[in-house]
């Protein structure tokens, strides 16, 4: 499998500096070396889904299907010591199987990306006005540029899509999602966070009320085409690091540091889904890849002749009060591509539903669902039976 440095070379997107960016060594989206390990495990968890999946879901095994490509994405991009611990406690292992399936459902609502309406953000414009707060945005944080290529004239589109939070109904799929996919330790950050304060730290940024991330701090500049790409994972942008030294004033721009990467490519035509779902074994996961975007053309903008290639680093300035919102937007952002990159892009999750199949309306198994009614049940039979005792005593 080829170095994600080495994907999409025949596709020349073009940089407008006038000298090569930085460039740092990349991520590799698929590593052969722990493959193995990785099917291992998820032939356990598989296992134990089909051995168990009519208790877990009180259906009979006829409507028993196994994973799909999203869902074991997911497998392959979740830390892999935490991977191998779930195979040896059956608690852990229904959670994880639980929030693996939530999987598809977040993706769906994280691929309806769309432009940023500057009229309704709140940040700024409170205090400024809406047209003011915007010219402010563009003179912070992008000098009313594309981001990545430096083209003028660009487009202002939220790093984590304004659909999940815009209205009630979505919101708390998405909060669901939020829980899922931090708990399956997918979302790196530049510094060691816990899974459970990047948990809270997003939901409280993505779905603590409607609206709440129509903010500064969750838009970037791209360009038309640039916007388009980003939406179906055919790249993304992994946050790294600032470098500026913490002055302690909010106002403070500082410099935030974001790598660019092609995306690995599932075997297909552009703007369709793959035709087989992902096989079990290194060899098929090899074969199931390529290192170029199907059948299309290089991308012709080209004010200066510099390409822009993975690993790739720009720098997008940030004021301070929002650095650490921004750090989370991009780090979430950059396990979401992944996930869908992997599983098999936008096209397909037409096939996945909204609602997790297996999962009932309180997003968990149904088996879960009854046996805390269960519980409940036999709780308030028992305090029944004191109540009654404690009438006796007092006769």
């Amino acid at each position: 499998m080829a170095s994600t440095d080495e994907l999409y070379q025949h596709l020349h997107l073009v940089s407008s500096g006038d000298k090569l960016p930085e460039q740092q060594s990349t991520q590799d989206l698929l590593p052969v070396d722990e493959m193995e390990l990785r099917f291992h495990n998820i032939r356990i968890i598989e296992d134990f889904w089909q051995k168990n999946f009519a208790y877990l879901t009180q259906r009979p095994l006829s409507q028993y299907r196994p994973l799909n490509d999203f869902e074991i994405s997911g497998f392959l991009g979740m830390d892999l010591a935490y991977l191998r611990f779930c195979t040896t406690n059956i608690d852990l292992l229904q959670t994880v199987l639980k929030s693996i399936q939530i999987i598809p459902s977040a993706l769906k609502v994280f691929a309806t990306k769309k432009l940023c309406n500057m009229k309704t953000a709140t940040i700024e414009a409170a205090d400024h006005g809406a047209a003011d707060g915007k010219a402010r945005r563009d003179e912070v944080y992008t000098q009313g540029r594309c981001v990545i290529t430096g083209t003028t004239d660009p487009e202002v589109c939220h790093i984590i899509s304004f659909a999940a939070n815009s209205a009630e109904e979505v919101r708390d799929r998405w909060e669901n999602g939020i829980r899922s996919i931090s708990r399956l330790y997918m979302v790196e950050t530049p510094t060691a966070q816990t899974s459970a304060f990047v948990e809270t730290r997003l939901l409280s940024m993505f779905s603590s009320e409607v609206g709440v991330s129509d903010h500064h701090w969750n838009t970037i500049s791209l360009s038309p085409t640039l916007r388009d790409w980003w939406r179906k994972a055919y790249f993304g942008l992994k946050c790294l690091d600032t470098r500026d030294v913490d002055s302690g004033d909010e106002n403070q721009i500082m410099t935030l540091r974001i790598q660019f990467h092609w995306m690995v490519w599932r075997e297909r035509e552009v703007g369709q889904k793959p035709a087989t779902p992902l096989g079990r074994t290194t060899e098929s996961i090899q074969a199931a890849f390529r290192p170029y975007c199907g059948d299309r053309s290089p991308f012709d903008e080209r004010p200066t002749g510099l390409s822009v290639e993975s690993g790739d680093i720009f720098e997008v300035p940030v004021p301070r009060r929002h650095m650490e919102k921004m750090i989370l937007a991009f780090s979430f952002q950059w396990a979401l591509v992944k996930l869908l990159a992997v599983g098999g892009g936008v096209e397909a999750l037409d096939d996945c539903p909204d609602h997790p199949e297996f999962l009932d309306e309180f997003w968990r198994f149904p088996s879960d669902t009854a046996l805390m009614r269960d519980i409940q049940a036999f709780n308030a039979a028992m305090e029944a039976e004191e109540r009654r005792g404690a009438a006796g005593d007092s006769e």
